[in-house]
C-alpha cells in the first residue's frame, strides 16, 4: 500500500472529506488530493499533522525497511525505550524467547494476531484490514478508554531518562 492509500484508507475510516481533513491539518486539501494521488510527498511535519487529525500513529504511513536481525534488534530496543518489554528465558534449554508488554492492548491484540497467523490468514486481505483497524483504534481517543491512552507516542525520552 502506498503513502497515498494509506492516507486515504485513514481518512475515509474516519468519514472524512479532503476539505474536512485539509481544514483539521491547515494543509490545502488540493495538496490532500496529490498526496492521496502519490502525485506527492507531505513532508514529514504534515504527515505528522495528518496523523494526528487521523488519530493514527505516525509510524502506520512509514514503510519499515527490516532486511535483517540487526533491523529487528533496533526496533526492539526502541519499543523496549517506550513501552517496557519482559523477556522471559527460553523453557527447557530451548532457544525460544518469550517476550510479553507490560500493555493489556498490546498482549491481547499479540494473541488475535496469534490466532489469525495459526488460522494462515496473513497473506489474506482480511487479515491486513484487521491491522489497520487495530492502529486506528489503538490510538487514543478512539481506545475506549484502554491503557493505551496513557502512552505518550509522541515522548522524547526513554523511560530510563529523567
Amino acid at each position: 500500500m502506498t503513502l497515498g492509500e494509506k492516507i486515504k484508507y485513514y481518512r475515509n475510516f474516519r468519514q472524512l472529506t479532503q476539505k474536512q481533513l485539509g481544514d483539521m491539518t491547515e494543509i490545502h486539501e488540493v495538496a490532500i488530493r496529490k498526496y492521496e494521488l502519490d502525485k506527492t510527498v507531505p513532508r514529514k511535519e504534515q504527515l505528522v499533522k495528518i496523523a494526528d487529525a487521523l488519530k493514527v500513529p505516525y509510524n502506520a504511513f512509514l514503510d519499515l525497511k527490516i532486511e535483517n536481525p540487526s533491523d529487528v534488534l533496533a526496533l526492539l530496543f526502541a519499543i523496549d525505550d517506550y513501552i517496557p518489554v519482559k523477556i522471559n528465558p527460553p523453557e527447557n534449554d530451548g532457544d525460544v524467547y518469550h517476550i510479553d508488554f507490560e500493555s493489556d492492548f498490546i498482549n491481547s491484540t499479540l494473541r488475535e494476531m496469534c490466532v489469525y497467523k495459526e488460522s494462515n490468514y496473513q497473506n489474506d486481505e482480511y487479515y491486513d484490514n484487521w491491522k489497520k483497524v487495530k492502529l486506528a483504534y489503538a490510538f487514543p481517543p478512539f481506545n475506549s478508554g484502554r491503557e493505551v491512552a496513557q502512552l505518550n507516542l509522541n515522548k522524547k525520552k526513554s523511560r530510563y531518562e529523567k
